[in-house]
């Protein structure tokens, strides 16, 4: 039954994001839209959507940088990485409609629809890793380093991979990493060890 759940799911979301997108910022907002729902429901999906269609065309460098309380080495091969709109991150905290109240949304975007973002939510406005964990597909290949209570996994979908996080920061905040992009995008580990090793303060 959970299949096609999620494929009613996809198939929700490509019709408004290739309506209104180039076809790349769609790719983008539909590879990511799948790993975050995973963790928060389909109201994330809708504003990682967002996010993604809006790139502010910042350029990042290939090293550590720190998605609110993430820090994360994005891999310079995959680069440039650019960051996301502010203007598009105020519209989403103001039109979230997810399971928990959504206090923070941060993304890089680089070619070849890869993603990375960060959601959190204060703490004392959600249940926990717990209230998640059954939605995050556990496998043992990119289970998270970071040593707290977490739940982390990954799910191939088509030609795209997913890899999902999520964890409290030492004040109780949930956060939630995704990871997202091409099968080839994964390849050399790099992508991977990334989101192996990220640190959550």
């Amino acid at each position: 039954m959970a299949a096609p759940r999620r494929r009613t799911a996809q198939r929700w979301w490509r019709a408004p994001v290739l309506g209104r997108a180039p076809r790349r910022r769609a790719e983008l907002a539909l590879a990511v839209s799948a790993a975050v729902a995973l963790a928060l429901g389909t109201g994330a999906g809708a504003a990682v959507e967002a996010l993604a269609a809006e790139p502010a065309g910042v350029a990042v460098p290939g090293s550590p940088v720190e998605l609110g309380p993430v820090t994360i080495t994005l891999p310079e091969e995959l680069g440039p990485w650019s960051t996301t709109s502010p203007d598009a991150v105020r519209e989403l905290r103001a039109g979230w409609t997810g399971p928990v109240e959504l206090d923070g949304v941060w993304g890089r975007l680089a070619p070849g629809s890869v993603v990375v973002t960060v959601l959190t939510a204060e703490a004392g406005a959600h249940g926990g890793v717990e209230q998640f964990r059954a939605s995050v597909p556990q496998d043992d290949a990119v289970d998270w380093t970071g040593g707290r209570e977490h739940a982390s996994g990954a799910r191939v979908s088509g030609d795209d991979r997913e890899l999902v996080l999520v964890t409290e920061t030492e004040a109780g905040d949930l956060v939630v990493l995704s990871v997202s992009g091409p099968e080839d995008a994964f390849e050399s580990g790099q992508l991977t060890q990334a989101f192996r090793t990220a640190t959550v303060r």
